[in-house]
Order: C-alpha cells, then sequence, then structure tokens
C-alpha cells in the first residue's frame, strides 16, 4: 500500500475526542485516534504486551499513548 493513501475507517463522529478505537486496514488493525483537530493513526498492537492501543490512554496535548 502506497502511504499517501488514504482510506476510510470510520465517520468523524464515530470516535470520541481523545479517544481511539481500532479499525482492520487490510488486514491489519489500526488505532485511529481523535485529538479534536485532526485524526491520528497508528498500529494498533502495543509492542510490549500485544494490548489494543486503541483501548489504552490517548493524552490528545502531546499526542502520546499508554497501553491498557
Amino acid at each position: 500500500m502506497n502511504d499517501n493513501q488514504f482510506i476510510t475507517v470510520a465517520k468523524t463522529n464515530e470516535i470520541a475526542v481523545g479517544k481511539g478505537k481500532a479499525f482492520e486496514v487490510h488486514g491489519q488493525l489500526v488505532a485511529v485516534f481523535n485529538t479534536g483537530d485532526e485524526f491520528l493513526a497508528i498500529d494498533d498492537m502495543c509492542p510490549h504486551m500485544g494490548a489494543s492501543l486503541a483501548a489504552g490512554h490517548f493524552d490528545a496535548t502531546d499526542c502520546t499513548v499508554t497501553c491498557p
């Protein structure tokens, strides 16, 4: 997949401000977070525990995610 492609995974009102939600994109789980100004996406799997990062704590101020 080209890095410049956009894929619609949800409507903007489906992800609350300051929260994340996981979506499957081409067989991979992606966590999408709503900062209030924009939507950011990362790999959903925590590298050290394998947990869903979408279920973790998202800090919209500094754009960090803490695994659950």
